[in-house]
């Protein structure tokens, strides 16, 4: 039994030390991360990808500077690295943290894919990675699952995570018939998410200093650096800009309290919990 749970939390840890390089380097999280928190890296690559995002899960989410707020998954994945500590809280503090991290990357397939479906929606890879994503976070915590002391904390703040991560699935999922001009817009310019094209700044939701909130699509349509290949039409940009200013936005502040005050209140529960009666039944790594 005790080699049993050996190799699970062996798989588990390896799969979350790749995902771990996969986002923070591959991606590369770190570097947009500096982006999106107002930090520096201003480069093509970093703007493309926050404008992206805004056009897909930000607009279907109804989340203002969603590369902002998406980046925080890149914090939170950070903690993965923890998982070879030979420690039961320790131990799910990093399940939880994979919990947040697979149920959120759930919802770019949630945004994604029924559009898709219906004939008029983004490319395969758009959905299907983040499907794969979410399916390997939910694969670590399972073979974790039966093996930590603390499953009734990780129990209720899975419950408390997926209850927000509905919600959001139901808003995209209204939202999609009113957001085409939108994803025809970011199908043109951004296909490739981070890569392509450079988008030039002058939009309403690029980082601060960075940016400026009166840009497009409240304002003008940005002029500088030509985007090659996207070349919208006059009235795509303003179907577009009138798609964007129809969505009712959750206030930023309440976005970040919900992510801030979640985590916080899962983490005193992580601490505060009782060491199990049963030694033997602590998570075993290595």
């Amino acid at each position: 039994m005790r080699n049993i749970t050996r190799i699970k939390a062996l798989i588990s840890n390896c799969l979350l030390t790749f995902l771990w390089l996969a986002l923070a380097f591959g991606y590369p999280g770190y570097q947009f991360t500096i982006y999106t928190f107002g930090l520096g890296f201003d480069v093509d690559a970093a703007r493309n990808d926050a404008f992206d995002l805004q056009l897909s899960l930000g607009a279907a989410l109804g989340i203002p500077s969603m590369a902002f707020i998406d980046h925080f998954n890149i914090l939170f994945v950070t903690v993965a690295l923890l998982c070879w500590w030979k420690n039961p809280k320790v131990q799910t503090l990093v399940a939880g943290m994979a919990i947040l991290n697979g149920l959120y990357m759930f919802l770019f397939p949630a945004v994604f894919l029924p559009p898709w479906i219906l004939g008029h929606g983004d490319l395969v890879q758009d959905w299907l990675l983040g499907l794969v994503i979410s399916t390997l976070f939910l694969i670590c915590v399972l073979l974790r699952l039966s093996v930590t002391p603390y499953r009734g904390v990780l129990r209720g703040w899975a419950i408390g995570v997926a209850a927000v991560a509905s919600y959001f699935v139901v808003m995209a999922a209204m939202r999609a018939p009113q957001l085409q001009n939108v994803r025809a817009l970011r199908r043109m310019c951004v296909s490739t998410p981070g890569a392509g094209a450079p988008w030039p700044k002058g939009w309403e939701w690029e980082p601060m200093p960075f940016g400026r909130s009166a840009g497009w699509p409240v304002g003008p349509w940005p002029e500088g650096d030509k985007l090659a290949g996207c070349e919208p039409s006059a009235e795509l940009i303003a179907a577009a800009a009138a798609e964007l200013q129809s969505v009712n936005y959750l206030p930023l502040a309440l976005v970040l309290g919900v992510i801030v005050i979640g985590v916080a209140v899962f983490l005193v529960a992580v601490l505060r919990a009782k060491a199990p009666a049963d030694p033997q039944s602590a998570l075993y790594v290595g």
